[in-house]
């Protein structure tokens, strides 16, 4: 049988001839077998398709048999290409292309090379190709690209036996640092022989596309079919995510080459934060279908090395990760900008200025999100395996409870801080919902503590209500307990007065003074069936108390309604009400107008109450002053202290006269002039005549 077709290297280290004498010697010795073989065949003129058949395959495989003796197990210096296809019995054969040999039944000759080429044949149609193959079967090749890549999706090069699918494109992204491996090897080494086979087979393989790429790449143009070249697994890709620059590491990439979804995709993975530990998330990106050749600059996403300016998107985004790593936990701030709501189908965007509470575990809790990876720590996981055999259960506790405390504490790595997302997880509090929100466009609090001085109420009013808040949050483990444990723990403030007169004012001053958020609700919020009351309700007291917020339920008169024998459903609104206003914990306001309707039963469960008369003149000046001098940033009006005077006489609330202003501004601005005195009553005549349109109502 003629030597198996081979594609020997043109480089250095070719291997050495044949023996002569050898070649006689294995000659005769086939020459003998035959002649043996010949005294017991049959008649050619008996013999059977299937027995030639059968015969032909034994005396090749024979031949290869004595040919391949003594040759070891992946050292042959060749590049042997094999069809492998299927018998009318079902049975698998090999057969080497460009060669008119007898069919070769399985064994393992063909491993005693260093690269095998094989063709997989479909068994029902032996004209269609399943998939094609290389099986790499040198030990030096194995071992090298073992070092030299060591992971690559769906690809694993730490088997003994290594068979990759053809178009092998690993190959191509690590050619460089496989031809790099060349330079320690001895000229002539078999180490040598073997890694040019390798290094002639990939530019064999993708000699179209590196032609391609060589033209391509220095004008830094691509075409659409070797997009793949730029995106090796583990590269750092940069893209812009509404509107924001964003990192990722690539994972791995997939084409769909038609239909709807046809384009080019990855997936990459950035650093997130779940509340609790940080960990990986997957983004998927596309780039669509392209004909010709496009400048890479201009690609949906590419490689952070690529982009012009690459050093200063570094530096942007590592700092951007470390105040994203500065963030974690709970995080209360302003929020001025787009905020998205996440839904089943699609999302949602809101333009919003609020104030936020960043809380990654609450997020969690009330919006379902699945697609968290947490990365696994190995290490940890093996010393909580081997703790909790050798450890009692009080001290496996302790030590599991050190291993959270310093997982959650770790620091991320400069890579992490530069793939960290700038998306953080966050409730809106003038919203009322849970938004992904930006973290360029969170801020600091600047806190008014001022506001509660200017608040318009008698002194030992505020400082009643301030020492009870105070005395309250200083004393947070509290030990008064009712006789029913959790019981009566809260503080809880009702506020009753006219609309106007800085009830809801009250809750927001003392919130600024106590640097705490203020969550407001309104009977709106709550819903109006017990069923729906009680899951609100229970919700918004948990997040109050998880957020050492200010709660603050605007108009509760629905809730605080005096009970009757008819009225059942307002009855079970007034019981889930009163039921989850003993357990709860926190600091509770609740603004009325109709104090004189309570329920009985809320008297023993309010710690104080404050009443608010209508403003009298000389609070109302204040008001007017106090809301004037904020206007063009601090500077104030043209109105006089004698139109303050004036201003004062007009007998309205605190709501309506910020209204008026709020009118008068907008009406100066229209008219292109300042905002004066003219202006504010042009604005209370118009509300004066509005009001006499209600019969009974005095202005």
């Amino acid at each position: 049988m003629p030597e198996a077709d081979g594609d020997t290297p043109g480089k250095q280290g070719d291997p050495e001839e044949d023996d002569p004498e050898e070649d006689e010697l294995e000659k005769g010795e086939l020459e003998k077998e035959d002649e043996l073989e010949k005294e017991g065949e049959p008649k050619k003129d008996d013999e059977s398709e299937e027995d030639k058949e059968i015969r032909a395959r034994k005396k090749a495989l024979d031949t290869l048999n004595v040919q391949y003796k003594d040759v070891p197990h992946g050292s042959k210096p060749e590049l042997v290409h094999l069809d492998k296809r299927w018998d009318k019995n079902g049975d698998e054969y090999y057969v080497q292309q460009k060669k008119a040999e007898p069919r070769i039944p399985g064994g393992d000759w063909w491993e005693k090379h260093v690269l095998v080429v094989v063709r997989h044949f479909e068994q029902n149609d032996p004209e269609e190709v399943e998939k094609s193959t290389v099986e790499v079967y040198s030990a030096y090749l194995r071992k090298t690209l073992a070092k030299v890549i060591p992971t690559y999706p769906s690809i694993s090069f730490q088997t003994e036996h290594i068979s990759l699918s053809l178009p092998v494109e690993c190959l191509y992204h690590y050619f460089s640092e496989l031809r790099a491996e060349v330079e320690p090897l001895q000229e002539g080494s078999v180490e040598l022989v073997h890694l040019n086979i390798l290094l002639n087979f990939i530019e064999t393989q993708f000699a179209t596309t590196i032609e391609s790429v060589n033209n391509l790449r220095p004008q830094n143009l691509i075409s659409y079919d070797t997009l793949w070249t730029l995106f090796r697994p583990g590269t750092i890709i940069h893209s812009k995510i509404r509107g924001y620059d964003r990192a990722f590491k690539l994972e791995e990439y997939w084409i769909i080459k038609c239909g709807q979804q046809a384009g080019f995709y990855s997936t990459g993975i950035h650093m997130d934060y779940d509340g609790e530990n940080f960990g990986y998330r997957n983004e998927t990106l596309k780039i669509p279908p392209f004909t010709g050749s496009i400048a890479t600059s201009t690609l949906p996403f590419t490689p952070l090395e690529m982009r012009p300016r690459k050093e200063e998107i570094r530096m942007a985004l590592m700092k951007r990760g470390e105040r994203f790593q500065s963030m974690r936990g709970q995080c209360h701030g302003e929020y001025v900008g787009v905020a998205i709501e996440e839904g089943e189908e699609s999302d949602k965007k809101f333009s919003i200025k609020s104030r936020v509470m960043i809380d990654g575990t609450s997020y969690n809790r009330f919006c379902a999100d699945h697609s968290w990876e947490a990365p696994e720590d190995e290490e940890a996981a093996e010393a909580l395996f081997w703790a909790e055999d050798s450890l009692s259960a009080e001290e496996f506790t302790t030590f599991k409870a050190e291993m959270a405390a310093k997982k959650a504490a770790r620091q991320l790595t400069e890579e992490e801080l530069l793939l960290a997302t700038n998306v953080l997880r966050g409730f809106s509090f003038s919203e009322k919902k849970w938004f992904q929100l930006f973290i360029d466009n969170y801020s600091e609090i600047v806190w008014n503590e001022a506001s509660f001085d200017r608040l318009v109420l008698p002194e030992s009013s505020k400082n009643f209500i301030r020492a009870l808040v105070s005395s309250h949050l200083r004393v947070k483990d509290n030990k008064f307990d009712d006789i029913i444990k959790g019981k009566g723990r809260g503080l809880v403030t009702v506020l009753h007065g006219p609309p106007g007169v800085g009830k809801t004012l009250t809750a927001e001053c003392i919130a600024e003074h106590t640097r705490r958020p203020l969550y407001v609700v309104s009977s709106g919020d709550l819903g109006t069936s017990a069923s729906n009351l009680e899951w609100e309700l229970t919700r918004i007291l948990d997040l109050a108390h998880t957020w050492n917020a200010i709660l603050l339920v605007d108009e509760a008169d629905v809730f605080l309604e005096k009970r009757t024998l008819t009225d059942v459903d307002r009855n079970a609104l007034v019981s889930v009400f009163l039921r989850l206003l003993e357990y709860y914990e926190g600091i509770l306001f609740l603004t009325t107008n109709r104090v004189n309707t309570f329920d009985p039963a809320f008297q023993s469960r309010i710690h104080m109450a404050l009443k608010y008369e209508d403003l009298e003149a000389q609070a109302r000046r204040r008001l007017w002053k106090d809301f004037l001098s904020k206007l063009n940033g601090g500077a104030g009006t043209d109105v006089s202290e004698e139109g303050y005077d004036v201003l004062a006489q007009y007998n309205i609330n605190g709501r309506q006269i910020k209204n008026a202003i709020k009118t008068a501004e907008s009406l100066a601005s229209f008219m292109e002039k300042p905002l004066n005195l003219e202006y504010l009553k042009t604005v209370l005549k118009t509300q004066a005549d509005f009001a006499e349109a209600f019969v009974g109502n005095e202005f």
